[in-house]
Order: structure tokens, then C-alpha cells, then sequence
């Protein structure tokens, strides 16, 4: 369905010359690629106006989004696989940011835990998209200055007494430590198979 909407797309900037035939296949990728992210930002909302936690959602996505893209980590196959496991994630952490906002030591040994996962093993690379040795140091670079600044703003958040972005932003870099980790594992997983 989603590939039938983009092709249609693509025909019409054709047939209105918009867009050139022989770029036709480039538009249909992107054009798919738009669609997926307006439904996973709305999913996003969605879950987090059921959850009460409208401006977590927003939150999780500014602070999640650049730090995954750079840190890299678990990918599903398929999309529906990829949608089904991210509303899962994402229920997941909108109860986690209630459970540990209850309990701050388990929050902050995850959040040690997550960060040592990250600074060790960042950028953990698809078996589909593998990284040359530059862009690995570039990823891990740009992966480290995020995280970085997503713990100033904790710091800051914290003087300013706001706990649920505090918390949010805990989520967010526990969630990316899980999913750099689960990526690794399919990585080792996937070189034990082809030996």
C-alpha cells in the first residue's frame, strides 16, 4: 500500500513535470520515507496523549531521533516489524518514565549502565549498511557530542526542577543503550551464522 501511494505520488510530479522520469525511483524512496515518519511521529503522540505524556513524547523524539540515527544499533527486516517493535519500545518507555520516576537509584544504575554501553560500543552498524572506518569515527563523534549534550540538559533540567524532563531524557539514552546493545548481538549473532 505504501509503495503503491509513493508510486502514484512520484506519477503525478511526473505528469505535471515536477520531477523527471529517470529520477522517478529517488522520489518513490523518499516520498515512502516521508510517509513512514509522519506515521511514527503521530504513533508517537498518539501513545503519548494515551500515556498522559504528551510533552515526554515530544521530548523523547527531539532527544531519541539524532542520538539513535548516529549511535545506529538493532534494525528490524521488515517495516511492519520496525513499526510493531517501536510502539512496543515506545509503550515500554512511557511506563518506564512513570516507574522511575519512583525510583532513582534503578534509573541511574540503567542510566550508568546505558552510557557505558554507548561510549564503549557506538556506532554499532547495519549488517544492510555497513560504515567505512571514517564514518565510523564521524558517528561515533557526532553519537558522543548528542549524548553529551542530552546530559547537560539533564543537569539543567534537574537545577530547574523539571523531573519528568529529567526523567524522559533517562529514558531516551537507557532506550538507545538497549537498542546499540540488541543491534551487537544480531551482529555477532549474524557473523557466528556465516562462519
Amino acid at each position: 500500500m505504501l509503495s503503491a501511494i509513493s508510486q502514484q505520488m512520484a506519477d503525478y510530479l511526473i505528469e505535471n513535470k515536477v520531477i523527471v522520469p529517470e529520477d522517478k525511483p529517488i522520489y518513490i524512496y523518499g516520498i515512502e520515507q516521508v510517509i513512514l515518519i509522519g506515521i511514527n511521529i503521530c504513533t508517537t503522540l498518539i501513545l503519548g496523549m494515551f500515556f498522559n505524556k504528551l510533552l515526554a513524547s515530544l521530548i523523547f523524539m527531539m532527544a531519541y531521533i539524532p542520538l539513535r540515527s548516529y549511535a545506529g544499533g538493532y534494525h528490524a527486516k521488515t517495516r511492519i516489524r520496525c513499526y510493531l517493535f517501536s510502539v512496543g519500545m515506545l509503550i515500554v518507555c512511557f511506563m518506564g518514565i512513570d516507574l522511575l520516576g519512583k525510583s532513582q537509584g534503578i534509573g541511574n544504575l540503567l542510566l550508568c549502565i546505558a552510557l557505558g554501553i554507548i561510549v564503549t560500543l557506538v556506532p554499532v552498524q547495519d549488517t544492510n549498511k555497513p560504515l567505512s572506518l571514517n564514518e565510523k569515527r564521524v558517528f561515533k563523534k557526532i553519537a558522543l557530542i548528542i549524548l553529551s549534550l542530552l546530559l547537560v540538559m539533564m543537569i539543567m533540567f534537574r537545577i530547574l526542577g523539571n523531573q519528568e524532563i529529567v526523567i524522559t531524557l533517562k529514558v531516551v539514552i537507557i532506550s538507545v543503550g538497549v537498542m546499540v546493545t540488541l543491534g551487537q548481538i544480531k551482529n555477532y549473532i549474524g557473523v557466528r551464522q556465516t562462519d
